[in-house]
């Protein structure tokens, strides 16, 4: 049969799982300790009684075979050497043990159990030897039975005299040495059963706070920052506790600045009109506020996809890419984004942080700066231009009168028509620059009043009738009876009103047709004037109203340039809307809103 578990699994390692609460381990640990103290105890308690047991039987045996001795050299001397087996039977049966005598110089031997023969033969012969050498000699040996016997050998009358060995079984001591070891292994266990149930006692009022502490922990990982401990009332685990209290406390104070930074920091770049663009160091995009979806024309899924990919500009990635890789770590520079077409003023800047580096892209849409650019440089051009014509004109008019014209009445009378006419070209661009000057900066004010709308659009259009019917055209008016009233300014709405006749009339060949038409529109009237003339070329539409821009490229047309965009800013300032569209049979409809009283 195996005698351990390595026999019958061979190849095996054993091992005891440790418990893993503290309970458990306090406890197991307080009952090996308690068990190896006992056991310990129990093992020395068990030999040192063994060994006062085996003293006090060989002390007994000495005695016993010291007075065996004497009475054997009595007998020897009174009867001669045949009256030993009596003496040594009677002894052998009053002892339970076994007696032996050796006497004489011939060594005659006498056995309570045993024919002298095998004495001599035995392994403990030489007891004999030695107890006439030392007096006393103790011996263990098998007996014959096999059992362990304690042995003890006197010498008495010197050389020739006797030698008695007394010997009595180990036994009853073996026995008595089990007994002690086996109640020491069940005090041991029931002391360790016992010392181990308060162990886990303690340590479970130990670990109860501790367990606690522990959920409490797990729920402030998981991020619930609204826990607190309640301090134990032991001093080491009530300062754990007001620890923790105190640790919780000032987590939540940081987290909730944390947060505080992180949500103004997402409203600054969700709020940010300038486009912002974060990607690690390989190019791969991180985070974008709006401003650069709405830019680039993407959405939340280019998380994760490399800035090229998202931009669909070369040379945007290239801008990020010299600051990831280059020297310089911001680069600059303005770009014309080519899917959108729009122009950005770029920004990339690498950002070395301890842990990584990181890209940052900001661009702002400087598209509608340009174009007020282009449109500020056109206006000091066309300005120039509209000035440079009539100055010109007056110029050359009075250098010929200086040069002699004067002595001919009709040529001086023309150049001096010229002059008039020039000037007052020069007086109507001044004024109507200040007047669009007011009314972009606001100063103009407007007398509003309840208008009749209907009675506005035929005043308009008998005032150009005339000039239409002398270039041909036929001016008809569509504006029923009973329409609401409108909030208006008379003399500026007429003066749109006009604008718009007078440019149908100048872009419609004889014999076309304007027409002129007032309708409800919701909360507001709109006035329409249409006419079936030469149109307006598509790309010219969104440009009509600004000023000085003119739809023949040529800039042969008579006015000023600015009278649609003086329309246009009074009409906003009546809080209605204006705009021009193609009609599908040719020419062009320019219509205004104003609000209903």
């Amino acid at each position: 049969m195996p005698d351990s578990l390595s026999q019958l699994m061979p190849g095996r390692k054993i091992s005891i799982p440790a418990p893993s609460t503290i309970g458990g381990r306090l406890a197991l640990t307080y009952a090996l300790v308690v068990a190896a103290v006992l056991a310990l105890f129990g093992f020395l308690l068990a030999r040192e009684i063994g060994g006062i047991m085996a003293d006090r039987l060989r002390t007994e045996l000495e005695q016993e075979a010291r007075l065996g001795a004497r009475l054997a050299l009595g007998e020897l001397e009174i009867g001669g050497s045949w009256l030993m087996q009596p003496l040594v039977d009677r002894m052998g049966a009053t002892l339970d043990g076994r007696v032996t005598v050796v006497t004489g110089p011939n060594d005659l031997v006498s056995d309570s159990r045993t024919t002298p023969e095998i004495v001599r033969s035995h392994v403990g012969w030489t007891d004999f030897a030695l107890a006439r050498t030392k007096g006393v000699h103790t011996a263990v040996h098998r007996d014959l039975d096999g059992q362990e016997m304690l042995f003890v050998a006197v010498a008495e009358g010197g050389p020739d005299g006797v030698v008695m060995r007394v010997g009595k079984p180990l036994a009853p001591i073996d026995s008595v040495i089990d007994r002690v070891r086996r109640l020491a292994f069940l005090g041991t266990l029931a002391a360790a059963a016992l010392v181990g149930g308060i162990g886990f006692g303690v340590a479970q009022r130990i670990a109860r706070p501790i367990g606690e502490l522990r959920r409490q922990a797990m729920a402030v990982a998981a991020g619930e920052l609204g826990h607190s401990v309640e301090p134990a009332t032991t001093r080491e685990l009530g300062d754990l506790a007001r620890s923790f209290n105190l640790m919780v406390r000032q987590l939540t104070t940081s987290v909730q600045s944390l947060e505080r930074i992180q949500r103004r920091m997402e409203t600054t770049l969700v709020n940010l009109t300038d486009g912002v663009v974060l990607t690690d160091s390989r190019g791969i995009l991180i985070d974008q506020n709006p401003a650069a979806e709405t830019m680039l024309g993407s959405g939340p899924e280019a998380h994760g996809r490399s800035f090229v990919t998202v931009a669909r500009d070369h040379e945007l990635d290239a801008l990020l890419q010299n600051a990831l890789e280059g020297p310089e770590p911001i680069r600059h520079g303005a770009v014309r984004h080519g899917p959108s077409g729009r122009v950005f003023d770029v920004t990339a800047q690498r950002i070395d942080a301890e842990d990584e580096t990181l890209g940052l892209v900001v661009m702002r849409d400087v598209t509608e700066m340009q174009r007020l650019e282009s449109v500020r440089r056109e206006f000091v051009a066309n300005v120039s231009h509209e000035l440079r014509t009539p100055i010109a004109s007056i110029r050359a008019a009075a250098e010929t009168l200086q040069a002699g014209a004067l002595e001919e009445p009709e040529l001086a009378d023309e150049l001096l028509s010229g002059v008039v006419r020039e000037s007052d070209r020069l007086n109507a661009l001044v004024e109507d620059l200040l007047d669009l000057a007011r009314m972009e900066s606001g100063r103009m004010g407007f007398r509003l009043a309840p208008t009749d709308s209907s009675v506005l659009v035929q005043a308009g259009a008998a005032r150009l009738r005339t000039q239409a019917e002398q270039a041909g055209l036929q001016v008809t008016v569509d504006a029923p009876e009973g329409l609401p009233a409108v909030m208006a300014d008379p003399a500026r709405v007429e003066q749109v009103l006009l604008n718009l006749i007078h440019n149908a009339i100048k872009f419609t060949p004889a014999g076309g047709t304007i027409r002129l038409t007032v309708r409800p529109l919701g909360s507001t009237i709109e006035v329409a004037v249409e006419d079936n003339g030469v149109g307006v070329e598509p790309e010219d539409l969104p440009r009509l109203f600004e000023r000085f821009y003119k739809a023949d490229k040529a800039r042969q047309s008579a006015g000023t340039g600015l009278g649609l965009a003086i329309a246009k800013h009074i009409v906003q300032g009546h809080d209605g809307d204006i705009g021009a569209e193609p009609l599908p049979r040719g020419g062009m409809r320019f219509w205004f809103t104003l609000p209903v009283v």
